[in-house]
């Protein structure tokens, strides 16, 4: 920055002042916890008002604390809640799988499933009845 002014030395103070406040917090991993990979997804089902796309976020866990997260604007526009909510489950699925080939790779031994949570039941039995075999 060529010229700070006033307003960027009082937002600089008050950001260096959080972090002097928030020094102890952050993601602690314990040997102890198996190395499971659990994740949480959602999605917002309104969309831009813009564009009409809707919003996915998700993050997983290995073992005791966040390895990965997301959160963008997908790139189909939704026609219901429960297709939005799907591409939010599709996307962490696709990302969980990827790490888990990766850490297996790396020598990691997974003896749990991958566990994914959505908040919607109509989503869940849409996956379900897509993957399960009839």
């Amino acid at each position: 920055m060529q010229e700070p002014h006033q307003l960027h030395w009082i937002t600089t103070r008050s950001i260096l002042r959080y972090v002097q406040g928030a020094i102890a917090f952050g993601i602690h991993y314990a040997a102890s916890i198996a190395l499971n990979l659990l994740g949480f997804t959602d999605s917002n089902c309104t969309g831009d008002s813009f564009d009409g796309k809707s919003t996915s976020g998700y993050s997983l866990s290995l073992g005791s604390g966040p390895i990965c997260w997301s959160s963008k604007k997908q790139t189909a526009i939704a026609l219901s809640s429960v297709e939005a909510k799907y591409i939010g489950v599709f996307n962490i699925t696709i990302q969980a799988l990827w790490l888990q080939h990766f850490l297996t790779e790396l020598g990691v031994q997974f003896h749990q499933p991958i566990v994914i949570w959505c908040d919607s039941q109509s989503t869940l039995k849409l996956c379900m009845f897509l993957v399960l075999p009839n």
